[in-house]
């Protein structure tokens, strides 16, 4: 009895044992799942909308900028603005030498008379050359009429020789009689050679008319040519016009003491002249009027085109900071497919920025509500064609399991942090993989990430 119950009690402690490295293995076997198996970071699919962002870099223009010129040749005294300043209307801007100012406008006076007296002299030998024109035209009409009244008579008085020559042989021919003497029929033809000599005279009269006529008409046609005006003389009276409107520019400028002043408020754009230089004929200074409003240019990749539209919001920012919100005022397609994008800056916003300024851009452009987006990072792509892995929960004999399934997707819309899927694809209490701690693939061990 008592080695039945020593038996007895070995085998207890054997199967406790065994029980124990049962345990033992199960637990490592568990830890050693828990450490091969892949970690997965899951998302159901949620509603939001796909907002695009398009970033730019730009700069501040001038809606209008106005130039400042004055006559070339002058000798700048004193320039009294520079880049970037700000001015009110008829402020000094330079002043100009006032003894190279006259001297200048002397130089210009003189040039002008001497302009005048050699157009007079031009004009003086037109007007005779024009008059001389006119008298040979009279006289080639003169003698085209007596040309014409002595041709005439000349025509005339070979037509009455030929008439009488004719009736002489018709009418000596009708009286003769049937029997005609050998005298009688010579001066038959000599009365018919006499007629022939008649017509051959009054055909040449005819022909001499013409001649004459014809010669004595283009006489007339060339005397009537009109004497063109020397075209010296425009040009000259073109250039006197323009030198006297210099010359009272300059009267002007002498009796303001040689000041340039500005023609409006604005800011100076660009300072073209220096103090001891002389004047081009460019302009001396460039000025914007603020008033009128400043637009900032920003040039966007044209992969990004389809993401901006006239109207669009628009944020400037100036180291991160934001500086103002737009909107789209124009986009314009650049050579290399590119665009450029103008936004306008009215009224009191445009104190706050000033010319040349460079800024960065935003444009956001949201897209309808998506009810099934889901992050970027669970998209994967394979021939064009997206999917996205899910978790399945399946029994085993070591219990439940989670596993990757593969679900092929539409993309309707994304951006850099989420997708929008089409409809049916995905229900809503997907477990949707967006994160993964190793590579998977469909029908891959993965257990979830805890928060």
């Amino acid at each position: 009895m008592t080695e039945k119950k020593g038996i007895s009690r070995h085998a207890v402690r054997i199967l406790i044992k065994v029980m124990a490295v049962i345990c033992i293995f199960t637990v490592l076997s568990r830890i050693s799942a828990s450490l091969t198996v892949t970690e997965v970071l899951v998302e159901s699919p949620s509603a939001k909308r796909i907002e695009h962002i398009v970033e730019g870099e730009g700069v501040i223009e001038a809606q209008l900028e106005t130039s400042v010129q004055t006559e070339a040749g002058l000798l700048i005294k004193n320039v009294h603005v520079k880049k970037g300043q700000k001015v009110e209307e008829g402020e000094i801007l330079a002043e100009l030498d006032l003894a190279a100012l006259a001297e200048v406008k002397r130089e210009q006076q003189e040039e002008i008379e001497m302009l005048r007296l050699t157009n007079e002299e031009l004009l003086a030998l037109w007007q005779r050359e024009t008059t001389a024109a006119e008298r040979e035209k009279t006289r080639a009409d003169e003698d085209y009429a007596q040309a014409a009244k002595e041709s005439e008579l000349s025509v005339q008085t070979a037509a009455a020789e030929l008439e009488r020559a004719v009736q002489q042989y018709k009418g000596y021919e009708a009286s003769l009689p049937a029997d005609t003497t050998d005298e009688q029929f010579l001066q038959l033809l000599d009365l018919r050679a006499a007629a022939e000599a008649a017509q051959q005279a009054y055909d040449a009269a005819i022909l001499q008319q013409e001649s004459v006529l014809r010669k004595a008409g283009r006489a007339v046609e060339d005397a009537g040519q009109a004497q063109v005006k020397n075209a010296t003389i425009a040009v000259n009276e073109i250039k006197l016009a323009q030198m006297e409107r210099a010359v009272s520019e300059l009267a002007a400028l002498e009796e303001a003491g040689g000041q340039l002043v500005a023609p409006q408020a604005g800011v100076i754009t660009e300072v073209y002249i220096k103090a001891g230089q002389r004047t081009t004929d460019t302009a001396a200074v460039t000025l914007t009027d603020t008033s009128m409003g400043l637009y900032y240019t920003a040039e966007i990749d044209k992969a990004d085109m389809e993401y901006a539209a006239v109207g669009d919001a628009v944020v400037l920012k100036k180291d991160g900071k934001e500086q103002g919100s737009f909107t789209v005022d124009a986009i314009e397609t650049l050579e290399d497919g590119n665009a450029r994008v103008t936004v306008q800056i009215m009224g009191d916003e445009a104190e706050d920025f000033y010319l040349g300024e460079n800024l960065s851009m935003e444009i956001r452009q949201e897209a309808p509500l998506s009810q099934n987006t889901v992050p970027v990072t669970a998209l994967h792509e394979s021939n064009g064609r997206y999917y996205v892995y899910v978790t399945e929960q399946v029994e085993t004999v070591l219990g439940e399991e989670y596993r990757a399934a593969k679900i092929e997707v539409e993309i309707l819309d994304k951006n850099d942090a989420y997708a929008a899927i089409g409809e049916g694809a995905l229900g809503e209490d997907a477990q949707v993989i967006v994160d993964s701690s190793r590579y998977i693939e469909a029908g891959s061990k993965v257990r979830l990430q805890k928060p």
